[in-house]
């Protein structure tokens, strides 16, 4: 028996000393999960503030070209079919003798003749005056056997 209580110490030395290197390994792979969690942490800010760099970037930025409005090649020539040989032109002449289609043209509304917007072949946006006031309104307009019907849509009075 003396022989196995010299060997017991050695036993638990070794014993102790396996816990020791488990708990250290738990420990490091602890320490080694933290430290890549942070280094993924820092790419996703990274890499959030380079989206908000580009957002920023796309915000700031003016617009430089103007909506393009106005008849396409297609809805000119649908236009055309329908009985308009010249439809931007006399679509413009032919409402600016429609001042009847402005509200409260009992007095003396009329159309600018300049402010006259072809948004597509179906609508129209037109500046009007009074001379005093000015507003502009919102057109429908439907071709048939080359005459133009026209409906008011909408208005916004300037005050």
């Amino acid at each position: 028996m003396s022989e196995s209580r010299r060997f017991l110490p050695i036993a638990e030395r070794i014993v102790w000393v396996g816990f020791m290197m488990f708990f250290l390994i738990i420990a490091m792979i602890y320490i080694f999960r933290g430290m890549g969690l942070e280094r993924d942490l820092q790419d996703a800010q990274a890499e959030a503030l380079a989206l908000q760099m580009q957002l920023f970037q796309r915000e700031s930025v003016e617009v430089i070209d103007d909506a393009i409005i106005g008849l396409t090649r297609e809805q000119e020539r649908r236009l055309q079919r329908l009985g308009l040989r010249n439809p931007a032109a006399q679509l413009r002449d032919d409402l600016s003798i429609h001042a009847d289609l402005i509200a409260g043209a009992g007095s003396d509304w009329r159309f600018v003749e300049h402010d006259i917007h072809i948004l597509s072949d179906r609508w129209i946006l037109a500046g009007v005056t009074d001379g005093r006031q000015s507003s502009q309104v919102l057109l429908a307009f439907d071709v048939a056997f080359g005459r133009i019907q026209w409906q008011m849509l909408d208005t916004a009075f300037d005050r």
